[in-house]
């Protein structure tokens, strides 16, 4: 009958925040007959940004962030393997666990197997601190006199500021 292995890693292993990534799946046919249809699924986190894929010959599709490839009619010859792709960019501002698990199944006219693995890493947002100083000018101001005040706002992470945050800062 037939026998397939699953095998899916990220690349490179740990990509960290707001990098590129790309999982690579391979289905191996472990078997000593020819598999004449495959089938390969997998949900990709949502802490991902799918940026493109690599179909491998199969007909390629996704619904929201479940990525599948079809291989009707397709042959693969006993040790043979099919390689697919995923490319995407990882959460900026995520913490914790990112765990995809793609799964396969692989049948001829005589019999079907199935497998699944899993690539995973840890993504850590980098903290941000700012320091903000205020400025009066004059230091001493007059009664019904002009005043102008100035604020610094100063990035001492290794985080990005968005603009969005810049804004909310100077509008306080």
């Amino acid at each position: 009958g037939v026998t397939i292995s699953v095998n899916k890693t990220a690349i490179p292993a740990n990509p960290g925040n707001g990098n590129p990534v790309t999982f690579r799946i391979q289905v191996t046919n472990t078997s000593t007959v020819t598999v004449t249809d495959i089938k390969i699924v997998d949900t990709v986190s949502a802490q991902i940004t799918i940026t493109g894929h690599d179909d491998g010959g199969l007909i390629y599709g996704t619904a929201g962030q479940r990525v599948f490839w079809n291989g009707t009619g397709l042959t693969l010859g006993p040790s043979q393997v099919m390689t697919v792709t995923i490319t995407g960019t990882t959460a900026l501002c995520y913490t914790g666990n990112v765990s995809n698990t793609a799964w396969a199944a692989a049948w001829n006219a005589c019999g079907a197997d199935q497998g699944k693995s899993v690539a995973s890493f840890d993504l850590s947002a980098p903290p941000l601190t700012i320091n903000v100083m205020k400025t009066l000018s004059p230091a001493t101001p007059v009664n019904g006199g002009p005043v102008q005040f100035g604020i610094t706002v100063v990035n001492t992470s290794m985080a990005t500021i968005s603009p969005r945050l810049k804004a909310a800062i100077i509008s306080s």
